[in-house]
């Protein structure tokens, strides 16, 4: 998948990159922006060690009146290094109607793309099963 803009990017993008290598797109941006050098000026280049990947799962549709047990605190899978939760019981929602619309962002990270991707969809899924909405 490729985003291309005239923005940094969306999502947990920013946060991805700088978990994998160290330095803030923004700093450097802003860096470059200023003429002070930079790391990415010093750093020829960048070599991933993980593969890393995200989720943000979309909001039902309703009231908000259970998130999985152990949310986000304790969740029950491996290599998550990072949760945020967005969403707040007794909040009603409406489904999502953008792609940064969503309940939570947990980022996970793996030593291929096949376990990444694997793990991302049962995350997805146990957030889904687990999470209930009171009709309007």
């Amino acid at each position: 998948m490729c985003e291309v803009g005239v923005r940094l990017g969306g999502g947990r993008i920013l946060q991805e990159i700088e978990k994998e290598f160290n330095f803030s797109p923004m700093k450097e941006l802003l860096k470059v922006e200023l003429g002070i050098p930079s790391f990415l000026e010093q750093k020829k280049e960048l070599r991933f060690n993980k593969i890393r990947g995200f989720i943000l799962p979309s909001p039902g549709e309703g009231k908000l009146i259970k998130l999985p047990k152990t949310f986000p605190n304790k969740l029950p899978f491996k290599n998550i290094y990072d949760c945020y939760q967005y969403a707040k019981i007794g909040n009603i929602y409406h489904g999502s109607h953008s792609s940064i619309e969503a309940i939570s962002a947990i980022s996970v990270e793996g030593k291929s793309t096949k376990v990444v991707t694997k793990q991302l969809l049962e995350i997805g899924k146990w957030i889904k099963d687990n999470t209930i909405y009171e009709e309007k």
